[in-house]
């Protein structure tokens, strides 16, 4: 039994020789065949990378450039091999004479240019039809900026209690000639926070609104806006009516009260002197046929805005003595 064993295990180890030597045999014949088919002659498409040379600080690049081009090109298999499967290319070099006024650029016009900076290939020729390019002169200009003011939003019974301030009055662009061209002299500068309530300063990015922002270039890019908000009230008082003068006749009011409605920032509202609003009669008004008069806010405090006299209170009921 042991011996049968052992012819067993002797002939599964000279199978597993066997296979590692026919495995290595059909390794060894693909290396050499491999070898010997890259040295000999092949065409091939390649899509090769290209770079336009022109000066780009002179010029703004409207859309995209081709980053490539298609060609047919023959060599010896060892050096395609290696330009098709390696990475960082050099990419050919393009020079644009005029890049404002170049829209396109026909592939077979390249095909000099091309084989010059392919040395080791023969360029039969060039598969891409056209390379379309769009390419403007840079062109800049100073505009001045102000605040669109309906762009800020305050929140309700909220106002501005100031000017509003910027740290600079102008900005300058560069960029498409085209686009420089037709801006206005003077540039809205939004304000998107919503709903403010409270003091405001904050470095507003600058943008232009309609066109092509990423081509722009701007200095300053951001502008410092500054502007108080404080938040008002609305109140209702009554005030006594100052003696009526001028009359041919006395006449007594039928109410002395008159009601007035003002808005107070809110800070102000328990220091207000009330003593100072004034509402008189017009003696010119005084109607006799239906025995009123029309009454008039002569004087308020200064903190006060929008004061206004009750719709019932703009005329009132006279009585002759």
């Amino acid at each position: 039994m042991g011996r049968l064993r052992n012819i067993f295990k002797n002939t599964n180890s000279s199978k597993g020789s066997n296979w590692k030597a026919i495995v290595l045999s059909i390794l060894a014949a693909s290396v050499f065949w491999l070898f010997q088919s890259l040295n000999k002659d092949y065409s091939t498409n390649l899509n090769y990378p290209i770079e336009f040379d022109f000066p780009a600080e002179q010029y703004v690049v409207m859309d995209k450039l081709p980053d490539e081009v298609q060609i047919n090109i023959s060599g010896i298999g060892w050096n395609i091999f290696r330009k098709t499967f390696s990475f960082g290319l050099t990419p050919i070099r393009i020079h644009l004479e005029s890049p404002a006024t170049t829209a396109k650029l026909v592939g077979a016009a390249l095909l000099a240019n091309i084989n010059d900076q392919l040395p080791q290939f023969q360029v039969n020729y060039v598969i891409s039809d056209t390379l379309n390019l769009n390419i403007e002169p840079k062109s800049s200009k100073n505009f001045a900026v102000y605040i669109d003011s309906l762009s800020i939003d305050l929140k309700e019974d909220f106002r501005m209690t100031s000017q509003i301030m910027t740290d600079a009055d102008s900005v300058t662009l560069s960029g498409p000639k085209s686009i420089i061209m037709k801006l206005p002299d003077s540039l809205p500068l939004g304000i998107s926070e919503q709903a403010i309530d409270k003091d405001f300063e904050e470095a507003i990015k600058f943008t232009i609104r309609g066109y092509q922002q990423s081509l722009l270039e701007v200095v300053p890019e951001e502008i410092v806006v500054q502007f108080d908000v404080e938040e008002f009230v609305t109140v209702s008082y009554k005030v006594k009516l100052t003696k009526v003068e001028d009359l041919e006749v006395d006449i007594y009011s039928m109410d002395s009260m008159i009601n007035v409605v003002y808005s107070i920032p809110r800070s102000a509202q328990a220091t207000i002197d009330k003593s100072e609003i004034a509402v008189v009669a017009l003696p010119e008004t005084l109607n006799k046929e239906d025995s009123t008069i029309q009454v008039s806010i002569q004087n308020y405090p200064e903190v006060i805005s929008e004061i206004t006299l009750d719709s019932t209170s703009a005329y009132l009921k006279v009585i002759y003595e």
